[in-house]
């Protein structure tokens, strides 16, 4: 079974129908699914997904994120140490942009332990292998 981390984006904008990128976001997540890929939701990106989800829709959508996470048979959560909170604090020092928060460092953090990650974030995207 192939495992996959997706950005907050994508998540975000596939509980969000009004969101410009939710077409894109279903029709990838709903192709990955039917594939049975296994999500990967580190305890970053799920904080980021109901915190965006419910100041840009509604409590509402947020519970729905938390729902989903809690319930879907894909879903594999991810919760990062203290070292990992080190390590990715180092590389968002290292890194010194502001194009980019400490989550997406968590996420290139991922990717560069072997994790296959999915982003709508082009500068994001720049920094991820393959």
């Amino acid at each position: 079974m192939d495992k996959i981390i997706l950005d907050t984006n994508i998540w975000v904008s596939y509980f969000n129908s009004e969101d410009s990128q939710a077409q894109r976001s279903v029709e990838l997540v709903e192709s990955l699914a039917k594939k049975g890929t296994l999500f990967i939701v580190p305890n970053y990106i799920d904080l980021e997904c109901i915190s965006v989800l419910n100041a840009k829709c509604s409590v509402q959508h947020a519970l729905e994120w938390m729902d989903f996470r809690d319930r879907a048979d894909q879903v594999e959560r991810m919760t990062f140490s203290e070292e990992d909170h080190r390590q990715i604090c180092a590389l968002f020092a290292k890194m010194q942009t502001k194009k980019l928060s400490l989550v997406d460092m968590s996420l290139l953090y991922l990717s560069e332990l072997g994790y296959s990650v999915l982003t709508f974030n082009q500068q994001l995207r720049k920094l991820l292998p393959g």
